[in-house]
């Protein structure tokens, strides 16, 4: 079992610091696009790589519930809702990496907690880059489900403005130009031709 060396200050319940920072892990991770087994996993390998093992955690795409109590470990529980935000696999590969080197170097939480930081302030891409990629992907599936050229463009338009309106969701004057070109929430919409005769739809959230 690893020695908890929290290095925050006189009264810190190293327990609770280790139980935080793994939730911060899986936080960072499930906001970023990971799976919910690795966040699951990852929270469980940091746990037990510093030597807690009454750990339960349960995770839903948009919230985290972690336990941890018995005989011998302190009683925590915390529930973490995560609102849902931009895919970034590069901070989910980073606290992946991070994982695995608390388990084989025995990093001190400090590290961690400053690992941890740094993983999350990392910048994003650019917003713009976000928008093309969201079109251009949307105009290939329309092509690789036999969408005519109008479907190819439709799916460009549709998927540039769906991604801006998701990017800037907190600025209301834009989010109602995007949802009056869009149409109102709940109207449906083609994408993408899903046969050559058939279209396929998406419903606005």
């Amino acid at each position: 079992m690893m020695t908890w060396n929290t290095s925050s200050g006189a009264g810190a319940d190293p327990a609770q610091e280790i139980l935080l920072l793994a939730m911060k892990a899986g936080q960072i991770q499930l906001e970023n696009g990971a799976e919910i087994f690795r966040v699951e996993d990852t929270i469980m390998h940091i746990c037990r790589a510093y030597g807690l093992h009454s750990v339960n955690t349960f995770v839903l795409s948009n919230g985290i519930f972690l336990s941890c109590g018995d005989e011998d470990e302190p009683q925590f529980a915390k529930v973490l809702q995560i609102p849902v935000n931009n895919t970034n696999l590069r901070r989910v590969a980073e606290v992946n990496q991070l994982s695995r080197r608390i388990e084989d170097d025995g990093l001190d939480l400090e590290t961690v907690r400053r690992e941890l930081k740094r993983i999350e302030e990392q910048p994003g891409f650019p917003a713009a880059l976000q928008i093309a990629v969201a079109g251009v992907s949307g105009a290939c599936f329309s092509v690789m489900f036999g969408g005519t050229p109008w479907d190819f463009f439709c799916s460009i338009v549709i998927g540039s403005l769906y991604q801006a309106y998701a990017l800037y969701l907190g600025n209301p004057h834009f989010g109602r130009i995007v949802r009056s070109i869009l149409g109102s929430a709940g109207s449906p919409f083609c994408a993408f031709s899903a046969t050559g005769s058939v279209r396929g739809r998406i419903l606005m959230p």
